[in-house]
């Protein structure tokens, strides 16, 4: 995994969601900022998310399969 900075969080995986305590664990100790769609950007566009929030050190965490596709085929972390 790359190093990163930030982990932006889709509003389909929740604050107490399984997935993201894995996640945390396999990023160790490290201070990273997570950004909570649902609770911070509530109903943004997929395409947004790539657009305005992602970037070289980011990574998203999310189960919808769609955005997860169009984030690796533009080379972000999912």
């Amino acid at each position: 995994m790359k190093l990163i900075d930030r982990v932006v969080v889709d509003e389909c995986v929740g604050q107490t969601s399984a997935l993201l305590e894995q996640l945390r664990c396999r990023l160790g100790d490290r201070p990273i900022k997570f950004i909570f769609l649902a609770a911070e950007h509530t109903g943004i566009p997929d395409i947004e998310i790539l657009d305005k929030l992602l970037d070289g050190r980011s990574a998203l965490l999310t189960q919808d399969r769609g955005l997860h596709n169009l984030a690796i085929r533009r080379w972000f972390q999912s």
